[in-house]
């Protein structure tokens, strides 16, 4: 008996040890039946987003899409390591709209993340990043004011 509760108590341990699951780490694919946004507009192809874990908390993401005339492109950015950085040309066409210079990104908890983007030191948007509790669906949901003062929205659902 006394071997079994020896067993039982180190495998208590192990499980409430061992690290949670990186909810965000790996690729995500577009749901083009899902997301929606202000500007009407739809990519033919589905995107995927690949997000790998960084030593400061946050990610390297790899985002392939296709361009308007078939060419495949991907870009890569940082997300989640809550430090400002220049916004890289050629992101989404909401953020395009929003004309930001910078971005800091940054983790709530294991599910969400929230980029604020900054015009001349402004807040001009935010994108908000959420896995649902299942972990396979990620949300994305994006909010700002473009340079000519209309309001841009988005939501981008992705698939694990």
């Amino acid at each position: 008996m006394r071997l079994e509760a020896i067993v039982w108590s180190l495998t208590a341990f192990l499980v409430t040890a061992a690290p949670a699951a990186d909810h965000f780490a790996g690729k995500w694919k577009e749901d083009l039946t899902k997301s929606t946004n202000s500007w009407g507009e739809k990519p033919a192809t589905p995107r995927t987003r690949t997000y790998t874990p960084t030593s400061d908390g946050g990610y390297d993401v790899i985002i392939d899409t296709v361009d308007e005339s078939g060419k495949a492109v991907n870009r890569t950015l940082k997300a989640g390591g809550n430090t400002e950085m220049t916004v890289p040309s050629g992101g989404s066409k909401g953020v395009q709209l929003l004309e930001p210079t910078h971005v800091i990104s940054r983790r709530v908890d294991d599910h969400t993340m929230i980029a604020t983007y900054r015009k001349n030191g402004k807040d001009v948007g935010t994108s908000t990043s959420k896995i649902s509790a299942d972990g396979r669906t990620l949300t994305m949901k994006l909010e700002g004011t473009a340079a000519d003062g209309k309001k841009v929205k988005a939501v981008t659902v992705y698939r694990k």
